[in-house]
């Protein structure tokens, strides 16, 4: 009888965990959904792994500005707008394939243009307004601050 017991209460236990870990990924997949501006960037000048507030740089407007669009068929568009080398303002566009691991976002680029880097980026903070991704890098850690649009 005891073992009866302890085997439906860790049934249960183990049910509401995969229930609760499926509901904190599905939030997050939900909070990604539509399209984010690039709004702030931060780069770790002095090394210590976090986003200091004197590391936050606020993007100029209209130019540059980047565009991530998610779509919940795991199918996005990164917009680009920038001046060329001669001054001129132009824009550019890459499709490219997504997923949600726990705060892992992995970009897969589906046209191998180089406007966006494939690879995972970290989801530090997203919100329905918000979203912070640290970037991948080899050197410095970076970080680019969305809002909702």
């Amino acid at each position: 009888m005891r073992s009866s017991l302890n085997t439906i209460l860790l049934l249960s236990f183990a049910c509401l965990l995969t229930v609760s870990c499926k509901k904190k990924k599905s939030e997050t997949f939900e909070a990604l959904l539509g399209s984010w501006k690039l709004k702030k960037v931060a780069v770790d000048n002095n090394g210590n792994g976090t986003m200091d507030a004197d590391e936050i740089v606020k993007m100029s407007n209209p130019v540059p500005q980047s565009t991530f669009l998610f779509e919940r068929d795991r199918n996005g568009m990164f917009f680009t707008i920038y001046k060329d080398t001669t001054g001129r303002v132009v824009s550019d566009n890459t499709r490219f394939l997504y997923s949600v691991d726990g705060t892992d976002l992995t970009i897969e680029n589906t046209n191998d243009r180089g406007l966006l880097s494939n690879g995972k980026r970290v989801i530090e903070k997203i919100s329905f307004e918000e979203m912070t991704l640290r970037e991948p890098t080899t050197s410095k850690a970076s970080w680019r601050i969305y809002s909702k649009m």
